[in-house]
């Protein structure tokens, strides 16, 4: 797909993505715990908390990879909630996970055409518009996966998910392992991939990247979460100390007038 074609999926002014009254975890292990928020189209929204507040899990839980216990999760208002992990990323969801996952032993452009699986259509116009946005992988088609640097991996992995086609595209600490200088590089992809039309929610440990970055950010602690609000909260150490040194989720965070749907969490997370 080409740069002006990739518009991440169909159109209209509802949220992309809804949390609705969402509790989930693993078997009968909870970690989420009413979770209520929207995710306007065409934005960048981080989440931001300590290690373990449930962060990863909530990208999961869009992807179907959870027991949702209670509450709903919607795709351009479709329930996907609790629906099979194939069926969502055929409906438009695309997950970089942390680490990237690669597929080590194959070349960069199996790797790429291993994203457009289930997603049919226009393979070579959104393969032309994949290197047209990382013009190094369009150098290095042939080359294993495993031998790119750790930049180069992550725009692989960032070009796999957008050979879907998504509506949204999850990302999971892209910025792990990464030089400061090819940290930038990868931020500037980011805001190219959300300038097409995508859809982003990112997971980052780092205040001062995801300033760089969001439109909105959501604080994450014990499984609950804060309201969307506007990223200037990024550089008020009163918000964000208690949520990454405490894991608490001050009230600051919790009655700042949203950007999008303010949440509801009064029941206890894990």
């Amino acid at each position: 797909m080409t740069a002006e074609a990739m518009t991440g999926g169909p159109t209209g002014t509802g949220p992309v993505l809804e949390f609705r009254g969402v509790s989930a975890g693993y078997g009968r292990i909870g970690v989420l715990a009413d979770v209520s928020w929207q995710v306007r189209r065409g934005t960048v929204i981080g989440l931001l908390g300590p290690n373990g507040a449930g962060k990863t899990t909530i990208l999961r839980t869009v992807c179907g990879q959870t027991t949702v216990t209670s509450g709903d999760v919607l795709l351009t208002g479709q329930q996907i909630t609790s629906r099979r992990t194939s069926d969502i990323a055929r409906l438009g969801v695309a997950h970089v996970v942390e680490g990237r996952g690669i597929l080590n032993g194959m070349s960069v452009l199996d790797n790429l055409m291993i994203g457009s699986y289930g997603r049919p259509g226009e393979i070579k116009d959104r393969l032309a518009g994949v290197y047209e946005l990382f013009p190094r992988l369009s150098e290095r088609t042939s080359q294993r996966a495993e031998t790119l640097s750790g930049g180069e991996q992550q725009m692989l992995a960032i070009g796999r998910g957008l050979m879907m086609d998504p509506v949204v595209m999850l990302l999971d600490e892209p910025s792990q392992g990464l030089s400061p200088l090819m940290v930038d590089t990868v931020l500037a992809s980011i805001r190219a991939v959300r300038d097409r039309g995508v859809t982003i929610v990112i997971v980052e440990q780092s205040p001062d990247l995801l300033a760089k970055l969001v439109d909105e950010v959501v604080f994450v602690a014990g499984g609950r979460t804060s309201a969307p609000m506007r990223p200037t909260v990024l550089n008020d150490p009163d918000i964000l100390a208690p949520v990454l040194t405490q894991g608490v989720l001050p009230a600051a965070a919790l009655d700042a007038e949203p950007q999008a749907v303010p949440s509801d969490n009064r029941r206890e997370g894990r």
